[in-house]
């Protein structure tokens, strides 16, 4: 499956992508990891039919996961805490 990478788009290099693929930003927040203050997330999303449909984002230094898919709601897990996930609720679309 393509993978469309943040630092390589912003590069200019994208890859023939088709209508699934994975967008990876593999370090988001840069100043945070070099500054080693925990504030930086690995994030990765599946795209389908330019709809995101599931992703997730982790924090290693907080050991944070929040990921969710569609139609399966969105959840929060922290390594060692109990319970083991937590559900994220709902909310509505702001208005445009």
């Amino acid at each position: 499956m393509p993978v469309l990478a943040e630092e390589e788009a912003c590069e200019g290099c994208i890859p023939e992508l088709g209508v699934r693929f994975f967008c990876v930003d593999p370090l988001d927040g840069t100043k945070g990891f070099i500054a080693r203050n925990g504030e930086f997330t690995v994030n990765i999303a599946l795209i389908d039919a330019g709809e995101p449909i599931a992703g997730v984002v982790y924090a290693p230094d907080l050991h944070l996961l929040y990921y969710g898919a569609r139609g399966e709601g969105a959840h929060r897990r922290r390594d060692g805490a109990a319970p083991d996930r937590i559900a994220i609720p709902e909310r509505s679309r702001p208005r445009v």
